[in-house]
């Protein structure tokens, strides 16, 4: 099963703010982007400093991590998307903390919002452009549907204070970022949506999710997502259909995340506006997108080849691990999963998966191990318990089952 990628939910207090920066280059030139866990990743640096960032625009400012440095502000070139922009105040903090994604920072809205931001899910190409009626260079119409424009509102903005800052200036001032476009839930009236690049998957308020009904509904419980404010347990159900721009564009068997609602609560205070979710990465990736925040508007072309999409990326084992002073150790472990069942317990250190010893291993090597087994199979998972190593023999499963609305 892939891994989750970490929700970075940054708001900021309402107030008065200007948007806008300098650049210099050529907009509209295509960069390689990379979907990670279906949200783009792209080669960036920061007053020369090379990296991989997030391109978020449910974040309203630009971020930096600050490996190991303290939380704090300060202004540096970025150079992104093939543009210099020579003075861009950004946040330097971790919102990737607990996340399998190694990330040097974010590109966020404040870069974002002065462009016509187009994302090729498929084929992994992007482009910040400034003629947004005009197709992007280099896409082949005969790959996607007509596309279909919808409106949308431009919110937000104001002061953003920089989580565990607490020395010299903590606060960032940005002007309005927030995309936010109707959305239809199976039979639900169309409600406010905040479009997100940096969220993998549709995101649900609780009240919102509950609303949708139908006890057979398959439910993935335990999930684990890292925020500005800390860590917070979510759980991944689907969707039977989605609509944008009034039905015109549309999809199906959605998995979405629900999220306490208090986590939501801040973005509503800054957009003014009742916020049902986060339109993210299990919706996006299935159409050539463009975000116009300057015409307030969104571009929805789908792919008619969805080879792109694994049909099987819930199957997997029922627990994620994460490294903690060289040391991998079992995360999340999902209820109702064989995992469970089998005594897995967070914090446990696991020693081998499949034969294979964990020492020294990084990321690449245990999803390398994990993907040679199927549906059905059992992986050999030994941890320390007790002073001594156990081994379990752990099922792969499908924690989400597709889902299909009657």
């Amino acid at each position: 099963m892939r891994r989750f990628l970490a929700i970075a939910l940054l708001a900021a207090a309402a107030c008065d703010s200007a948007g806008g920066l300098d650049y210099s280059g050529t907009p509209g030139q295509e960069i390689p982007v990379t979907i990670a866990s279906s949200v783009p990743v792209i080669d960036a640096s920061a007053d020369g400093a090379p990296g991989r960032f997030l391109v978020d625009s449910g974040s309203p400012v630009t971020i930096l991590d600050p490996t190991g440095g303290e939380p704090g502000t300060r202004r540096v070139a970025l150079d992104a998307f093939a543009l210099t922009f020579p003075d861009v105040p950004v946040a330097i903090f971790d919102p990737f903390a607990g996340s399998a994604q190694a990330l040097d920072g974010l590109v966020g809205g404040d870069v974002i919002s002065g462009f016509a931001l187009t994302i090729d899910y498929r084929n992994q190409r992007g482009w910040l452009e400034q003629d947004d009626d005009a197709p992007p260079a280099g896409a082949d119409p005969a790959t996607v549907d007509d596309p279909v424009w919808t409106d949308a509102q431009l919110r937000g903005g104001g002061r953003l204070d920089v989580p565990g800052c607490t020395i010299g200036d903590c606060s960032v001032h940005v002007g309005a970022t927030r995309l936010l476009v109707e959305v239809s839930l199976e039979s639900a009236a169309p409600a406010w949506f905040l479009v997100d690049t940096g969220a993998t998957a549709v995101v649900l308020a609780p009240g919102v999710a509950d609303a949708l009904g139908d006890p057979a509904r398959p439910r993935l419980d335990g999930v684990t997502v890292a925020t500005a404010d800390g860590e917070a347990t979510a759980y991944y159900t689907r969707v039977g259909d989605m609509a944008v721009a009034d039905g015109a564009v549309t999809a199906t068997d959605v998995p979405v995340l629900v999220l306490p609602a208090s986590l939501l609560a801040p973005l509503e205070d800054e957009v003014g506006h009742p916020i049902a979710g986060l339109l993210g990465g299990s919706f996006l990736r299935q159409f050539l997108v463009t975000l116009d925040d300057p015409s307030h508007r969104l571009r929805l072309a789908r792919f008619r080849d969805q080879d792109h999409i694994d049909p099987d990326e819930f199957v997997g084992v029922g627990f994620t691990m994460a490294s903690r002073g060289g040391v991998w150790e079992i995360r999340d472990v999902y209820s109702g999963t064989d995992a469970a069942a089998e005594g897995l317990v967070r914090g446990e250190p696991v020693v081998s998966l499949d034969g294979v010893a964990l020492a020294g291993a990084d990321r690449a090597t245990i999803d390398g191990i994990l993907a040679g087994f199927a549906l059905g199979d059992d992986v050999a998972v030994a941890v320390v318990r007790g002073g001594a190593d156990v081994t379990l023999q752990v099922a792969v499963e499908d924690l989400l089952p597709h889902y299909t609305r009657p």
